[in-house]
């Protein structure tokens, strides 16, 4: 049985991708954004727990909706993610990109400390359960490790929203535009809050 503040809300909304099904756990915390391919004909509310659930969903959708016209480029949803070692270090880096940036999946691993383990850190990346927020899209090369599946299509999109082009300016670590420490220290202080657990 689970206890009141582990229960999980979830909502089907419609976004410029399609629908997406937003799962909420711990007092209100985001912790899954999925596109669905199922359809439905109004936003649904499909379980209820916390109250705070629902002022995030209203702020996730209104963020969504500045992101989509590309005036909002940072989110400040409150964050759970719940993984192993591993994937909780790979998914704390992959906040700390910011909204333009982009990085190759060799640079991503010598950051979380597993460079020689690219199929690994590309499987927690193709894992990370809020891929949107959290953005894998942001990473260059983890696709052709650990395939995405379905959510090759809105990688694709996501990219070209944010013109990502991988050894262009405003990439963090191709060629000579090497993200130093201080840069790196900053955007980790940007990061939205998340609140990594062990799996269950």
């Amino acid at each position: 049985m689970l206890r009141p503040a582990q229960m999980e809300s979830n909502y089907c909304f419609m976004s410029r991708l399609g629908w997406l099904t937003a799962t909420f756990g711990r007092r209100g915390r985001l912790m899954g954004l999925a596109f669905i391919h199922q359809s439905a004909s109004e936003d649904t509310v499909v379980t209820l727990s916390h109250p705070s659930a629902e002022r995030c969903l209203e702020c996730l959708k209104q963020q969504l909706d500045g992101y989509w016209k590309r005036s909002c480029r940072t989110f400040n949803i409150p964050l759970l993610l719940a993984g192993n070692a591993l994937q909780q270090r790979v998914w704390e880096e992959l906040l700390t990109i910011r909204f333009g940036q982009c990085l190759d999946l060799p640079s991503l691993a010598l950051r979380v400390g597993a460079p020689g383990s690219l199929l690994a850190v590309a499987e927690a990346i193709r894992d990370n359960p809020i891929a949107l927020l959290v953005p894998s899209h942001r990473v260059f090369g983890w696709e052709s490790l650990a395939t995405p599946g379905s959510a090759k299509e809105w990688l694709s999109e996501l990219r070209r929203l944010e013109d990502l082009v991988p050894g262009e300016n405003t990439c963090l670590s191709f060629g000579k535009h090497v993200s130093t420490p201080e840069e790196w220290a900053r955007a980790k202080a940007l990061a939205p809050s998340a609140l990594m657990v062990p799996e269950s």
